[in-house]
């Protein structure tokens, strides 16, 4: 009884699986920011010890 229970579960998963492929298109954007701010952090810390800019660069 449980293994048919589990195949109707399968089913709607497949059909969200199918509709999904119009969402990786999207995160491709996001991975392109990320690396910017990646090459902001190491200029950073070279400078906290000028100034107390430690808290704002925790909060960013």
């Amino acid at each position: 009884m449980a293994e048919k229970e589990n195949s109707e579960i399968m089913e709607p998963q497949i059909r969200i699986i199918l509709k999904s492929p119009k969402k990786p298109v999207e995160p491709p954007k996001k991975p392109e920011k990320p690396p910017v701010v990646v090459i902001e952090k190491p200029k950073e810390p070279v400078h906290r010890p000028i100034f107390p800019g430690k808290d704002d660069w925790k909060g960013n």
